[in-house]
């Protein structure tokens, strides 16, 4: 059963995913964009691409922890020219409550550590799977 944890209010922003509706919470916008990764520039500049990935994902897949934990992630290239190369924007959705919560974002230039296989993967852009 999900949950509605918060009140509309503590919401940054919603949007519609091929799936779900999600939100980020103005909690976890300050912990990644003015808290502890507030140096994190890939993460900083990457937030603004977080909306677009969410509603238009090259890939949503579940976590490596998803029967712990519910989440799953979606993903897809951004371009952030101060690296001079494009990056993956992965974002870690929880799924257990209602509307679905972005927990936190990553920017990688390499994907070797999420793993994937047949039974992961729940949306492919190209393929058109759902």
């Amino acid at each position: 059963m999900k949950v509605t944890y918060r009140p509309e209010s503590s919401y940054e922003w919603v949007v519609h995913t091929p799936f779900h509706t999600t939100a980020l919470t103005s909690y976890t916008k300050e912990i990644h964009i003015e808290g502890k990764h507030k140096d994190d520039l890939a993460r900083v500049r990457s937030y603004e691409k977080l909306r677009d990935v969410l509603q238009q994902p090259r890939f949503i897949y579940y976590d490596q922890t998803h029967r712990e934990n519910g989440r799953i992630r979606y993903t897809d290239l951004v371009a952030l020219p101060e690296y001079g190369h494009l990056q993956a924007l992965v974002i870690i959705v929880d799924t257990d409550r209602d509307p679905n919560e972005v927990v936190t974002w990553m920017v990688k230039s390499n994907l070797s550590q999420e793993k994937i296989d047949e039974e992961t993967i729940i949306y492919d852009s190209r393929s058109n799977q759902k």
